[in-house]
């Protein structure tokens, strides 16, 4: 669908469009469509994007912890009331 958009609007301008930079979240599809369709562009992921996949991959190590050592466990309460990897308090800001 992008693909055709495109080809129209460099149709409409007579000559092809550069783009230099692509914004986007993490799917291989919209990679996958920017490598092969928009050479040349940069492929930027999104901040939000880029924040959630720490963020799970964090949980995903906490909840084994928690699975390994309970709930009451040193390792675990390390891992939820301290940030990674500095291991410094967290601001109570939040």
């Amino acid at each position: 669908m992008f693909a055709s958009r495109l080809k129209r609007l460099e149709k409409r301008l007579g000559h092809p469009v550069r783009i230099e930079c692509v914004t986007m979240d993490m799917s291989n599809a919209y990679r996958n469509f920017v490598e092969h369709s928009l050479h040349g562009a940069t492929i930027v992921f999104d901040h939000f994007h880029v924040i959630k996949m720490i963020n799970d991959k964090i949980n995903k190590i906490r909840w084994l912890v928690k699975q390994a050592y309970g709930y009451r466990d040193y390792k675990y309460f390390r891992l939820k009331l301290f940030d990674l990897p500095s291991l410094k308090p967290r601001d109570s800001d939040c």
